[in-house]
């Protein structure tokens, strides 16, 4: 019981950080965050 408990735990641990952003996503939000920083202070 314990060792597919921990195997069920690595499982998921491994589902949630492969469901993440990608580095393009990342790169995207960052871009998007700049311009409206940028749009605000009327740069």
């Amino acid at each position: 019981m314990s060792k597919s408990l921990v195997l069920l735990t690595f499982i998921g641990l491994f589902f949630v950080v492969a469901c993440g952003p990608s580095a393009e996503e990342k790169q995207a939000e960052e871009m998007r965050y700049n311009d409206s920083v940028n749009a605000a202070e009327g740069l």
